[in-house]
């Protein structure tokens, strides 16, 4: 009987086990751990290509004549992931905002023409457009996802279109969409709350200089940062970010920051330099307020069944299957007894050991089957370099009664 009933007990604890790994949501093992590498697939690097006109004031060439720059093309690279399963993808801001786009075109001109000494007075100064008057900076961005991930989507580069944006001093996020998905996205789960002080966090993106993807073998996999939160900020404007102290690294502006299960807390924001670095992502709500605003159909965790429910089902299966046992522990006994009493009865017969029954066979267990990291060249100022732009030969024509310079420098 006490075989019987520990075998009973054995069966009910691995029951038990089962159903609770059952009931780990998906990408968990049994132990409860998050496969953050399963994420990847929901990743996608962005280029942004700027293109627009200078005009360079008489004060800032080598012969006081001023003159627009022929049109001039920079890039940038940012991280984005998709939010729904129709191809909507988030970053930052700053990774799509013409205003951010000027400062880029303003570098890159000044580094090719070794006059960065003029960079301060020319991102102050300096009138850029998309070339005509008024225009802002153009902003081409194009997505695609490094070779040899499970899952991905995206096999070369694509245009995608730029929904909304919010600029950096107003929550520094941006929806874009991806046209004519052929099939669904794998959407990361955005986070219902801020996490708390000290919660362990991963920033997750595609770090490096600003580089032309195009060359899809080219392409480096995505960079997983883990650290936790330090603290939670509200800036001059009342916006509420999360610094945290994960690494971020230029390129990865955009990308999430994940909590231990996956769950998208925020995007990579921005890194403030000096004696230490301060690493900062965008808050939970504002985010996922931001995607609710613009009609996007969040994804949800798996539903399993919860731990209360999964309780349940094993007691009950337990108990049934101990009052299966504990019937045919009885059933044994009262064999044993009617045997017993009939070899009493006939004295002529030899004393015969009752035949012990097999044990009964328990059920077998169901094993389950298997920011500010923006990605934007940095430019030295005042590092000796020229602080005047050289003169260019201009075409006949103007723009505005102003020459045109024949060189794009």
């Amino acid at each position: 009987m006490t075989i019987a009933v520990l075998a009973g007990l054995a069966a009910v604890m691995s029951m038990i086990a089962v159903m609770v790994s059952a009931s780990a949501p998906a990408g968990a093992d049994a132990a409860g751990t998050n496969t953050l590498a399963g994420l990847e697939k929901s990743l996608v690097i962005l280029q942004t290509k700027w293109s627009g006109e200078i005009l360079v004031p008489a004060s800032a060439t080598s012969d006081g004549v001023a003159f627009w720059t022929k049109p001039l093309s920079a890039f940038s690279t940012c991280t984005g992931w998709f939010a729904s399963k129709t191809g909507q993808i988030v970053t930052a801001g700053h990774c799509v905002d013409p205003a951010q786009g000027r400062k880029i075109l303003i570098q890159s001109f000044l580094q090719d023409a070794n006059a960065t000494g003029l960079t301060q007075t020319a991102l102050v100064n300096w009138t850029v457009d998309g070339g005509t008057t008024g225009s802002p900076v153009v902003a081409n961005v194009q997505a695609i996802q490094p070779p040899g991930v499970e899952g991905s989507v995206i096999t070369s580069l694509t245009t995608v279109q730029v929904v909304d944006f919010k600029p950096t001093d107003n929550g520094d996020l941006a929806l874009l969409q991806l046209p004519d998905a052929t099939k669904e996205t794998p959407p990361l789960i955005v986070g219902n709350a801020a996490p708390q002080v000290g919660d362990p966090v991963t920033s997750i993106g595609f770090p490096g200089d600003v580089r032309d993807i195009g060359d899809q073998s080219q392409l480096a996999r995505a960079s997983f940062k883990s650290g936790t939160v330090s603290s939670l900020q509200v800036t001059p404007q009342g916006v509420t970010m999360i610094e945290v102290s994960d690494p971020l690294s230029g390129g990865m502006s955009g990308g999430p920051t994940v909590d231990k299960n996956g769950a998208v807390m925020g995007i990579n924001d921005m890194t403030l330099t000096g004696d230490a670095n301060f690493n900062f992502v965008t808050n939970t709500p504002d985010l996922r307020s931001f995607l609710l605003s613009h009609g996007v159909v969040l994804a949800q965790p798996a539903a399993p069944k919860s731990g209360i429910d999964v309780l349940w089902y094993a007691i009950g299966g337990g108990v049934a299957l101990l009052l299966a046992l504990s019937a045919s522990v009885l059933a044994v006994i009262l064999r044993r007894k009617r045997r017993r009493a009939a070899a009493e009865d006939d004295a002529s017969a030899q004393t015969v050991p009752a035949q012990v029954p097999a044990p009964p066979t328990s059920a077998g267990a169901i094993v389950p089957t298997p920011i500010a990291a923006n990605g934007y060249p940095s430019v030295p100022v005042n590092d000796g370099q020229a602080a005047t732009v050289p003169s260019y030969p201009t075409d006949p024509a103007t723009r505005n009664g102003v020459p045109v310079g024949n060189s794009a420098a």
